[in-house]
């Protein structure tokens, strides 16, 4: 027991995982009123997550108000490879760690749309970093669709992820174009709650 009046330091791995919490406390309460409100916006489950090694991990869900919805809670963890949500922090990635990443994880073959190939995967996570959204083209789960976009902290870094999802039957021409715009936006609002500044547009 120390005496009174003795110091204490923080060592640099308590820093660290205080920051942690103190980024992904304020990465769920905000996310928590962006997802809502995509939710209500589109009557689909809003969710938010992060990368958490080679998983996507939930940290914020709203569930939409049209029926067949797609329900999931708060601490859900899927992979990463086979979701929007993971597809666009895995875009967010410098590609030599989403290579290694991707490398060392047991890629399975979840249904006929599922991307197993390294390769092929990295060919998507370039189109995903292109066109700023990432889709579940019933990848992980038949008939389950979702739109993700990525959103990004006050270092410009992709700190986490919004997605829309809901049934196939749903999510397909004119909805999923809306989604597609709509999912983005949001993010964009999201990632500017984070102090996130996109730079302005040269000359």
């Amino acid at each position: 027991v120390e005496a009174p009046g003795a110091l204490y330091k923080i060592g640099p791995r308590a820093f660290e995982v205080g920051n942690s919490f103190l980024r992904n406390t304020s990465l769920q309460s905000e996310g928590q009123q962006v997802a809502e409100r995509l939710a209500a916006e589109t009557g689909e489950t809003a969710s938010v997550g992060i990368l958490d090694s080679d998983e996507v991990l939930y940290l914020a869900i709203a569930h939409g108000q049209r029926e067949l919805g797609i329900q999931s809670n708060v601490g859900t963890r899927h992979p990463a490879y086979c979701t929007a949500l993971g597809k666009v922090l895995l875009a967010g990635l410098s590609w030599p760690d989403a290579q290694q990443l991707l490398s060392r994880v047991d890629r399975h073959q979840m249904t006929e749309n599922t991307i197993t190939s390294v390769a092929s995967l990295g060919d998507e996570l370039r189109k995903v970093a292109a066109e700023g959204y990432a889709l579940d083209a019933e990848e992980r789960i038949h008939g389950v669709r979702a739109v993700a976009a990525p959103v990004r902290d006050h270092s410009g870094r992709v700190a986490a992820a919004i997605s829309a999802a809901g049934p196939a039957f749903r999510i397909t021409g004119d909805n999923l174009e809306d989604l597609k715009s709509r999912v983005p936006k949001l993010a964009a609002e999201y990632s500017g709650r984070l102090g996130y500044a996109p730079a302005p547009p040269p000359g």
